[in-house]
């Protein structure tokens, strides 16, 4: 069990960099509430300055998890109460009951930092005190049951870079891919581990099928051309039903 407690630390997101931060909390919105579930899919790839290299991933990181469920038990405030259970590939699984400040960076309780949540509602330069980041944009993704707004955060640092998605509405983590470099000791060689962690369903919606970014002017031109297209539609049947109606009168 303490293995896989440290696959939970490991792979699980944190506060990303920086130190800790709080914010008002009559300034941020909850998007959650009791009893919502969420599900992803999480793994790492490794990558190494000498290809011919022989990487020793350590037993707990070798992407054994089969997937993760958030569900959340309780909202006070800023405060989210959730349980992570994390189902393994051989079947077992581990519960993990914590708490997420939305107004803290190190707002986790137990000492477990999870997949961070962001703010509901938030707009470009807007702070996600949870990852110590801030919105770059606000983009829509097609989803199959709908297209949602989802906002965008990226960072760039010396041994750490990457990007991540929030579903504007609930502040739940949609994507994230991480990259960050490390010094192999007994070696001298870099070490490029890429944590990737992709929502796959909810009590929202499924993971997308297709291509999930549209700009909005592709939504615009997508909604323009179904309106043209019923448009014509209707038009043609109509001309139809005329044509009928002077045949008729004919005979």
């Amino acid at each position: 069990m303490k293995t896989k407690t440290l696959i939970i630390a490991s792979i699980f997101l944190l506060s990303l960099f920086g130190s800790a931060l709080s914010v008002s909390a009559k300034t941020l919105a909850v998007g959650v509430a009791k009893g919502d579930v969420f599900y992803y899919e999480m793994y790492a790839h490794y990558a190494s300055s000498n290809p011919n290299t022989v990487i020793k991933v350590p037993p707990f990181e070798k992407n054994n998890t089969d997937w993760v469920r958030i569900e959340i038990t309780d909202v006070s405030g800023s405060i989210i109460s959730h349980v992570y259970t994390v189902h393994f590939k051989d079947g077992n699984e581990t519960r993990i009951s914590s708490q997420t400040d939305l107004t803290r960076t190190s707002g986790w309780s137990n000492g477990f930092r999870g997949i961070p949540i962001s703010p509901a509602n938030l707009k470009a330069d807007d702070t996600i005190p949870t990852g110590n980041l801030t919105v770059k944009e606000t983009v829509m993704r097609v989803y199959p049951s709908s297209i949602r707004e989802t906002n965008l955060a990226t960072w760039n640092v010396s041994t750490d870079h990457g990007y991540c998605y929030f579903d504007r509405q609930t502040g739940m983590l949609v994507e994230l891919n991480r990259v960050h470099l490390y010094i192999n000791a007994e070696t001298g060689e870099v070490i490029s581990k890429t944590d990737i962690v992709t929502m796959i369903s909810s009590s929202f919606w499924a993971r997308a099928a297709f291509p999930v970014f549209l700009p909005p002017l592709v939504l615009l031109t997508v909604t323009a051309v179904g309106v043209a297209s019923v448009e014509r539609n209707f038009s043609r049947k109509k001309s139809k039903k005329e044509k009928k109606r002077s045949l008729a009168q004919l005979h």
